[in-house]
């Protein structure tokens, strides 16, 4: 072995900082391995960004639930080192200020995934995918819709100015434009 005063007369390591000498081949492979961490990590930023540009095309103002990072990381643990999602919100900023766009943040206490049109708020699971009203005066009682596309569409229509914010969703013309446009399954 190349570290022989790291180790006592029977072969076990000895406790506390020693000098290591390092071979080559050591050398090699450390080297070896932060260049193959380096193009990986390299990777998944240039995988990032086009995401990113995508969403920042769509429209001038992007509403974004404000999460913590370490919400992703307690939800996620090292998974967040693969997907990224601080990175693609910090790279979505950038995009948006090159298109002088804007990513306004909503308070996470809103929590849109819990509301109906009708007003009426339900908690449910994380494992509930599904969102279907059970108020018998809602326009959409008893229409099953993808709980995330009908938070991102709640968000939309209650940040909306020009819509009157909440008292608009009473309207039956917008619930008949939400079935329609997230293809609800009676």
């Amino acid at each position: 072995a190349a570290n022989t005063d790291c180790f006592d007369e029977k072969g076990r390591a000895i406790r506390g900082k020693r000098q290591r000498n390092r071979s080559g081949r050591g050398k090699r492979v450390e080297a070896e391995y932060r260049e193959a961490q380096r193009k990986s990590a390299a990777q998944r930023k240039h995988a990032t960004i086009h995401p990113a540009r995508e969403v920042a095309l769509l429209a001038p103002v992007i509403r974004v639930e404000d999460q913590g990072f370490k919400f992703w990381q307690k939800q996620y643990g090292k998974r967040m080192m693969l997907t990224l999602p601080g990175l693609f919100l910090a790279l979505l900023d950038r995009e948006l200020n090159i298109t002088n766009g804007l990513a306004e943040r909503l308070p996470l206490r809103s929590a849109f995934s819990q509301y109906c049109i009708c007003g009426s708020k339900v908690k449910k699971p994380r494992s509930q995918d599904w969102h279907c009203c059970q108020n018998p005066v809602c326009p959409i009682h008893g229409i099953r819709l993808n709980r995330h596309l009908f938070s991102a569409w709640l968000m939309r229509i209650t940040a909306s100015p020009e819509l009157g914010g909440i008292p608009a969703l009473h309207e039956g013309t917008l619930a008949t434009s939400l079935i329609e446009q997230m293809g609800g399954v009676p």
